[in-house]
């Protein structure tokens, strides 16, 4: 809403034939994308146990997903920035493989290495 407005008050002083200097259209401050799995929602997930519908009903559909010839891997990715601090941007994956009828083998919380 608030680009809109500035964008409608550019296009007005333009309108009018004065010269207008437009400072900054800034982003948020803050941004997350993906799924946030906390501890909280994986516990009752059990290996060997829980199936693709549990998981589902639990934490809703992954962000990505992958094939291969044992199953299904399921991705939940979620990443946080902070545009004034990105020291503090975190990144992680919640990671399910599933065999071929749909039971978890595995999950782990992957978080990558900073450079």
């Amino acid at each position: 809403m608030k680009n809109i407005m500035t964008a409608v008050a550019f296009g007005a002083a333009l309108s009018m034939g004065g010269c207008s200097i437009v400072h900054s259209i800034s982003a948020p401050e803050e941004q997350t994308t993906g799924v946030q799995v906390r501890d909280d929602q994986m516990t009752g997930l059990k290996d060997r146990y829980s199936t693709t519908l549990a998981v589902t009903n639990r934490l809703g559909q992954p962000t990505r997903t992958v094939q291969s010839t044992s199953g299904e891997q399921w991705y939940y990715d979620y990443t946080h920035t902070f545009r004034s601090a990105p020291q503090n941007n975190t990144s992680e994956s919640v990671i399910f493989e599933f065999d071929r009828s749909g039971v978890m083998t595995s999950h782990k919380r992957v978080t990558p290495i900073a450079p």
